[in-house]
């Protein structure tokens, strides 16, 4: 049985989420940085099937993760959604954090 695909890493940064997702076909991977920006989320990603136009998984399940991430937000599920092919580079100031819907939270 095939593991579903999600992301392997996640960081923050202010509000902004960025994932990272493995390669389907090789041993890289592929980061994903996810906004809202003027009410609307924004998905900046690159791959090849990104850079081609195409909806790949990694934009739908970093959609996904940036919902779940912001589940406070009543408004999050209303807003369109938005990707763009964007390289995403590595930042060293990024917070690790666990991936959301991971780790269970504990309630006080």
């Amino acid at each position: 049985m095939q593991a579903k695909k999600t992301a392997v890493k996640a960081w923050e940064t202010g509000d902004t989420l960025i994932l990272a997702f493995p390669s389907s076909s090789s041993d890289g991977s592929y980061l994903c940085r996810v906004e809202v920006l003027s009410g609307k989320i924004y998905v900046f990603h690159s791959c090849p099937a990104a850079n081609s136009r195409r909806k790949c998984w990694h934009i739908r399940e970093a959609e996904r993760l940036y919902k779940e991430w912001r589940w406070w937000d009543r408004h999050i599920n209303s807003m369109q959604v938005i990707s763009l092919a964007k390289p995403i580079i590595y930042q060293k100031d990024w917070s690790e954090i666990p991936v959301p819907g991971t780790e269970l939270m504990e309630v006080a």
